[in-house]
């Protein structure tokens, strides 16, 4: 039996970093959990965060 590997994953595609320094300012989880949710939908070339609620 052949042992399957898992494909190569691009991080810059499939994660979004979050600065260290968001810890130490004493944020609630709620509005660190915010400021995550508004990296992973802002547009990479513009920096430009469109988001809205339906």
């Amino acid at each position: 039996m052949k042992k399957k590997h898992w494909p190569a994953r691009d991080p810059v595609k499939n994660y979004f970093p979050l600065p260290n320094e968001l810890y130490s300012l004493g944020l609630s989880s709620t509005a660190i959990a915010i400021y995550g949710y508004l990296l992973r939908i802002e547009d990479r070339q513009t920096y430009q965060c469109l988001a809205s609620y339906f």
